[in-house]
């Protein structure tokens, strides 16, 4: 008798939703499946788990009669022949994301995504909830956390703030948030994605499952998402933007305002740089639908000195500013901190740090802005790759960000912007590591 299933004993209802006779498969063992694998064995849910190994114990063919769904780790590719196979046999591929969903759909769900610009939002809009009691240990996903983790304590309260990546919103298909926000578009991923059109896809296509008491939150701003959000009807779109009044959320006279009325001006942000703006914005929307009161929303704002390495201003003085934007590990991302000096620091001579390993080549997009930069240094196993992506007449080219560090030569109201645009790990473990090297080397320019 296989023995991989002992459905006698499979049988669990949590909070209403009835799971019996549901076969489990895990496929892949990343941080997220290891978060399910904890929850089904607390509930006692029976389940295979594949890594799609040559090694693994598991015969390829024989296990497909045996499961309902598939549980995909979100790194892992979509068009593997595993799961061509289970799309040939009508077997359910889904993620996390939407397990949860079937779950716990009594839970409100704030899904936060966009091509650049996640983390933040999703951290400020749950310091914001947070704030008033709400909320409570409900944040996880692509921010670092996996959603079932949340779960093992059981002290989520009310509902869960989730950063979604498309590799999460691939395999959803009823996950139905009560808000949705998309922060901006940009070509990404297509590594992954056979083309932008399916990246985008992925990006929009949870807002059809919204209904009448759900809201849509999206960025006036970025034409390619006002251009999908048109498509949908979608009785609460809430806009958010830096350059239109006609948003919902907007600035004006150097404030946000909301709905007409000033929230707070832009001296009292610690860090009024226009990513950072965007994302307070979002926050705003959010806390003014669940009625937080204005001074508690002022407060939150005032005290949010920004997440370590994410276009974090690490000096700022009358004539040097350094930023490290050592999450910037794909060009899209990039591309937003460029813009952002341009528009903050239009005066000053710009000096950006890019390098590491590549893993998106796609560098069109950015090219507009490095134009506007005064020089460009690169560094890393990718340099050769760069110096042929880059369109710049003053690049100087490295095999160490120390060697880029000690070349650079402070000019006067100058502004040096580390944003690698590539993954770290040629020479680092993380962009944790490589943020914190940053800015240990750049420390000899700080004026202490």
């Amino acid at each position: 008798m296989d023995n991989y299933f002992n459905l006698y004993y499979f049988c669990l209802y949590i909070r209403g939703e009835s799971i019996l006779n549901k076969r489990y498969l895990l496929y892949g063992y990343g941080i997220t499946n290891q978060a399910v694998k904890k929850f089904f064995d607390l509930h006692h849910i029976a389940y295979i788990i594949y890594l799609d190994d040559e090694k693994d114990g598991l015969p390829f063919e024989k296990i497909f009669w045996q499961i309902d769904y598939v549980i995909k780790c979100p790194g892992i590719k979509f068009d593997t022949p595993f799961l061509k196979r289970c799309y040939e046999l009508n077997i359910k591929v889904i993620s996390d994301l939407e397990l949860l969903y079937l779950l716990y759909k009594e839970y409100e769900y704030i899904i936060i995504t966009g091509s650049n610009g996640k983390t933040t939002t999703s951290y400020l809009t749950y310091q914001m909830l947070d704030s008033s009691n709400l909320f409570q240990h409900g944040l996880g996903g692509n921010i670092g956390v996996p959603l079932f983790s949340l779960l093992l304590d059981q002290r989520v309260h009310r509902g869960i703030v989730i950063e979604a990546s498309s590799f999460m919103l691939h395999n959803t298909y009823e996950c139905k948030p009560k808000i949705y926000v998309l922060t901006n578009l940009i070509p990404h991923h297509l590594d992954y994605h056979k083309n932008v059109e399916d990246y985008y896809f992925d990006k929009t296509k949870i807002i059809g499952n919204l209904d009448k008491s759900d809201y849509l939150i999206y960025n006036y701003d970025d034409e390619i998402v006002s251009s999908y959000v048109s498509k949908f009807h979608v009785p609460f779109k809430i806009s958010f933007s830096y350059h239109h009044h006609l948003a919902t959320c907007y600035i004006k006279e150097q404030s946000i305002y909301y709905q007409g009325n000033q929230i707070l001006t832009l001296e009292e942000i610690n860090n009024p740089q226009i990513p950072v703006i965007y994302d307070m914005m979002v926050a705003i929307i959010i806390a003014k639908i669940y009625h937080i009161p204005h001074q508690q929303i002022q407060k939150v704002l005032q005290d949010f000195k920004g997440l370590d390495y994410r276009f974090q201003t690490i000096y700022e003085d009358n004539h040097l500013v350094i930023i490290n934007d050592s999450k910037a590990t794909s060009p899209e991302a990039s591309f937003y901190a460029l813009k952002s000096i341009h528009e903050n620091y239009p005066s000053f001579y710009k000096t950006v740090i890019l390098g590491g390993k590549m893993v998106d080549d796609n560098y069109d997009h950015i090219n507009d802005q490095i134009n506007q930069i005064d020089e460009v240094y690169l560094y890393g196993s990718s340099r050769f790759i760069l110096l042929n992506k880059i369109h710049h007449n003053k690049v100087f080219y490295f095999d160490t960000l120390e060697e880029v560090v000690d070349q650079i030569a402070i000019q006067p109201n100058h502004l040096i912007l580390f944003s690698p645009s590539c993954v770290s790990y040629d020479q680092f473990s993380s962009y944790i590591q490589r943020g914190k090297k940053f800015n240990e080397l750049i420390g000899k320019f700080i004026k202490k």
